[in-house]
């Protein structure tokens, strides 16, 4: 592997964004990242693993971090590509196959591959001809799809064979997302303004409603959350004040219906470097958490600190406070807060002159307040650490969760001081990081969880909070069955395998099902569909799984085809909507017995060329080697089809 030497830095944080309110909770600085590369990122729901490239120089080579969601840790940072030169683009992670692909471009040729994340190396499947270059790619997990847009057409391919199953032209269509929950291809016409779903072996466009007049910011930020059936996305409001024009848009994914429409504070700007944004958007759909990568510079425009004197005041001592605005804010002006109440006039020192135990100061700037909509900064806030009667109680908004699932604990202070550290506590044993928030994904039913604090005071005492008992409730397991192959006009009983005590059954979609509330209900499909089954446990915890039912028509070819050019009937093949699954053989003969055409892939069909020449009118003789997906049993059929020309 390739050793470079790297800046390290501290701009880059894996965080969560809640999109409802747009509140930023920063996980952890990813050390050495200042940039990313754009487009290029990509999430394991399995392990809870955030993947993206990026460096300390904004220029080639790329690192490939892989950082932990739970604790923020990067576990690899390799050079990717490690083993050849070239360039690596895509991310897309495969969960059910648990395998990382992407595009590599070297040698002359784009191609599908596989990365290991641990090394960087890159292993190439196949390679994707006429490829123009890149512009989006989205991921279906479920049928091992990997989707990419060149800008003109867009190429659907099977990420466990590498090949190219369709290829159909495509607009200027963006921020495209796979739904795969609901197994839906949806994006945004930005020419036309308006949201649509897309028809993955066509391209066609189906529009489902129309948005305000925008354009879309050259950033990573859209995706889906596939439970609660919503749409989020970036866009620019062209009619908005020049001042703030980006907002964060959340769609209902069955309508397109504009659910809100919210002022986003973050990459406001593109010339300022200090404007932190939150960039490479990846959904956790098991977890309904979104997480973003937040450049978060240490200087920001405006920035505001304060500071006090004295630092640690006894009771009944004054303090003054002075704020410090960065170099580079305009025509700043300041609001004092004392414990969250407005104090003070517009100047950049204010004075408590009787302070309390536990009082709380802070600054709020407005950067140039002429503006329509001013950008703010709040410093942090300064506690009066008087050390008198500390406390510390902790509380967590979910203490009954699902097994697996995230418990956070917050501690909240009385009298502690300007820097109270805390120490967590798992049945008695020291864990946390020194914080007043704690995150835990394995704790056991029964496990009690308790915080002590320290002031950072001479007369500080340890303080030990309440205990909370967590209940960690089991999560049910699902089974629905190996995907099958039925007949036409034929039903067939799903008898899935599930553990736990259900209360409630769901099947999705309820279309040819006796009963979608049952157990095991009669299916009864006219086409091929794939249901989901939810199940949620008498504790409320809930699992999924789904079945694909192909509905077989056995093999018919067409008697004819007329490769004039025309976009209809150009090429003899196999009928997609009847094709076997698997093919030893495809042939083609003239009457002389000579092979004109042979592929054992079932997607690609005779153009009438051989060797270069197009061959004449007339009638020619076809042979396939077939698997009947019926049967099971190996089958050859033939016939004949005539060339009209």
């Amino acid at each position: 592997m390739i050793m470079c030497t790297r800046v390290e830095a501290q701009d880059e944080w894996l965080a969560i964004l809640n999109y409802s309110n747009l509140s930023v909770n920063r996980i952890s600085n990813i050390a050495g990242v200042t940039w990313v590369t754009a487009d290029n990122s990509t999430y394991d729901e399995n392990n809870q693993r955030f993947f993206f490239q990026g460096n300390a120089n904004r220029t080639p080579p790329w690192y490939l971090y892989t950082v932990s969601a739970v604790t923020g840790a990067t576990l690899y940072d390799p050079l990717c590509p490690s083993n050849m030169a070239g360039q690596v683009e895509g991310l897309q992670y495969d969960n059910g196959d648990d395998t990382l692909y992407a595009l590599y471009s070297g040698g002359g040729g784009v191609s599908l591959s596989w990365i290991d994340p641990s090394t960087g190396a890159v292993h190439i499947k196949n390679t994707l001809p006429g490829y123009n270059g890149y512009s989006w790619s989205t991921y279906d997990r479920k049928d091992h799809l990997y989707i990419v847009s060149d800008g003109t057409s867009m190429l659907v391919i099977n990420a466990l064979t590498g090949a190219i199953l369709y290829n159909p032209s495509l607009g200027n269509v963006l921020d495209i997302v796979y739904d795969n929950l609901n197994d839906k291809l949806f994006g945004i016409d930005q020419s036309a303004s308006q949201f649509d779903s897309i028809t993955l072996s066509t391209g066609a466009l189906h529009p489902m409603a129309g948005l305000p007049s925008l354009s879309l910011p050259y950033l990573n930020a859209y995706t889906i959350d596939e439970i609660a059936g919503r749409y989020i996305f970036l866009g620019m409001d062209l009619s908005s004040p020049v001042c703030i024009s980006n907002y964060l848009y959340v769609l209902d994914i069955n309508t397109g219906a504009v659910i809100s429409k919210t002022l986003y504070p973050y990459a406001q700007s593109a010339t300022v470097i200090s404007d932190q944004n939150l960039i490479e958007y990846s959904f956790d759909n098991k977890r309904g958490t979104l997480y973003a990568l937040n450049w978060h510079p240490p200087v920001s425009l405006p920035v505001v600190t304060i500071s006090a004197d004295p630092n640690h005041p006894c009771s009944g001592e004054g303090v003054s406070f002075t704020a410090t605005p960065a170099t580079g804010a305009t025509n700043p002006s300041f609001q004092w807060q004392l414990n969250g109440i407005n104090v003070g006039t517009n100047a950049d020192t204010y004075t408590n002159i009787d302070p309390a135990a536990g009082d709380s100061i802070r600054c709020i700037l407005t950067n140039n307040p002429s503006c329509a909509v001013g950008l703010k900064d709040t410093s942090k806030a300064i506690g009066i650490g008087l050390a008198l009667n500390g406390s510390v109680s902790i509380s967590s908004p979910n203490a009954s969760v699902c097994s697996g699932d995230t418990v956070l604990f917050t501690a909240a202070s009385v009298n502690g001081g300007v820097s109270p550290s805390f120490q967590w506590q798992i049945n008695g044993v020291n864990t946390g990081s020194g914080k007043d928030t704690l995150q835990c994904t394995s704790l056991q039913n029964g496990d009690e969880v308790s915080c002590i604090m320290t002031v950072d005071s001479t007369c500080s005492i340890p303080y030990t909070s309440n205990k909370i008992t967590a209940i960690i409730k089991n999560l049910p397991t699902v089974f629905v069955g190996n995907d099958t192959v039925i007949s036409p006009g034929q039903s067939i009983t799903i008898h899935p395998t599930i553990s736990g005590s259900i209360n409630y059954y769901q099947w999705t979609p309820p279309t040819w099902l006796d009963n979608p509330n049952s157990a095991n209900p009669v299916a009864s499909p006219v086409t091929t569909t794939t249901y989901q089954l939810t199940v949620t446990s008498v504790d409320g915890c809930a699992a999924w799984g789904k079945l694909k039912i192909t509905v077989y028509h056995p093999l018919k070819m067409p008697n004819a085809f007329t490769p004039n050019g025309d976009g209809i009937d150009d090429v003899f093949r196999i009928p997609p909507q009847v094709a076997p699954t698997t093919i030893k053989s495809f042939s083609v003969f003239n009457r002389w017995s000579q092979r004109l055409f042979y592929t054992n892939n079932s997607g690609v069909g005779w153009d009438g060329y051989f060797n270069g020449e197009e061959q004449p009118s007339g009638t020619y003789v076809w042979m396939i080697q077939y698997t009947d997906a019926m049967t099971g049993k190996f089958e050859t059929a033939n016939g004949t089809v005539i060339l009209i020309r």
